[in-house]
This record gives C-alpha cells, sequence and structure tokens, in this order.
C-alpha cells in the first residue's frame, strides 16, 4: 500500500514540475525567421516553430497579411509583432495553446489580459451596477 502513496507523491512531484515549466518555456526566446506572408499561414508557421497549437476563425485573418518576422523573440512576443496593427490578439488558453481573437474594450492592451471589472452593490435596492 505503502508503494502506490510514493508512486502517488512522484506522480503530484512530476506534474508540479511540469507545470512549473511553463513560464520558463513561455518566456524563453527562440529565433524566427519567417517571410511576409498571409496572417494565416505566418500563424500557422510560428505556432509550429514555438510548439504550440494556434486556433484562430479564419474570417478573422482572411486577407490579411502578415510582416516578415527575423528576430530572436519570445513565443508571445513574436504572436503580437504578428498581431500588430490588426484588430486581433493572442490569448494563451493553456501552457500549449493559443487562441487568436478580436480585440475587446476588455482587453487592456496585453495579450491575454482582462481587466478586472468592478461592481458597486447599491444597497437601496440591491442591484448591482458596473462602476
Amino acid at each position: 500500500m505503502s508503494h502506490k502513496i510514493g508512486s502517488r507523491r512522484g506522480s503530484v512531484w512530476i506534474a508540479s514540475i511540469l507545470l512549473s515549466a511553463f513560464p520558463l518555456v513561455a518566456s524563453a526566446q527562440m529565433r524566427f525567421n519567417l517571410p511576409a506572408e498571409p496572417l494565416a499561414q505566418a500563424l500557422k508557421d510560428l505556432a509550429r516553430k514555438a510548439g504550440l497549437n494556434v486556433y484562430y476563425d479564419p474570417s478573422d485573418v482572411a486577407g490579411l497579411e502578415a510582416v516578415a518576422l527575423q528576430a530572436d523573440l519570445t513565443p508571445k512576443a513574436a504572436f503580437a509583432r504578428l498581431l500588430a496593427g490588426t484588430r486581433l490578439v493572442a490569448v494563451y488558453v493553456d501552457a500549449h495553446t493559443v487562441r487568436v481573437e478580436p480585440k475587446t474594450e476588455a482587453r487592456d492592451g496585453q495579450a491575454g489580459a482582462i481587466r478586472p471589472r468592478r461592481t458597486r452593490l447599491d444597497r437601496s435596492t440591491r442591484r448591482a451596477t458596473p462602476t
């Protein structure tokens, strides 16, 4: 029985090590050498190079061209460069998945960051009103 407990502890330990490594992988710079090309292809090429999955609505990128990307960047910075000047942002869904979506008012200018919205409770009516 103690063998199973020990192996569970080992599994939990390994999982925690793998999860804690995500910030290091996401912040690791790599060399990107992508030509100017349709944005859809550039996103696929960037994701392949970075070892990520990328998802987007084809209608969001239709007709958009990406600039050439020749630099040492983190994957997050590379996505930001490719999407600069568009109405799109890259949002990390998890350690291996990026979703490209239209910018919304809730975005604070940083890809993947959502601005918190405060709500005030009106005591007289007990209604929540956005501030």
